[in-house]
């Protein structure tokens, strides 16, 4: 019987830069990151994020995952979604938990997040 799929998150301090799939910034030199590793519908995955930034995305897993999961690029995600307002909500409602993670965020989201729908009409 073989297994169709398996994930394992180890921790690591960054030897060299990396850049976080979830939030797309830079993982510094001596940073403390979340390296993920498994094997899903047949092909295997590997991908590195800020610790905080995994557990954002933990956090909003139930809420914004698809019928076959979710992308590790949280601003991907809202995106996709085209919800601005849920997107913002779903940050803020995360802000006291992981608030570097939320910023890092909003700041790749930044042009996405301010648009307004009236702004496009006229």
């Amino acid at each position: 019987m073989s297994m169709n799929y398996f994930q394992a998150v180890s921790t690591h301090t960054a030897r060299k830069a990396h850049r976080c799939d979830y939030c797309g910034s830079r993982i510094p030199v001596g940073t403390v990151y979340a390296k993920m590793v498994g094997k899903w519908e047949g092909e295997f995955y590997e991908g590195k994020g800020h610790a905080d930034c995994r557990d954002l995305w933990s956090a909003l897993y139930d809420e914004w995952a698809y019928d076959e999961g979710m992308p590790w690029d949280i601003s991907e995600v809202f995106v996709e979604s085209g919800e601005i307002h849920a997107a913002q909500e779903a940050l803020d409602t995360q802000r006291g938990r992981f608030p570097h993670a939320v910023n890092r965020i909003e700041f790749r989201l930044l042009n996405w997040l301010t648009w307004d729908d009236e702004e496009d009409a006229a």
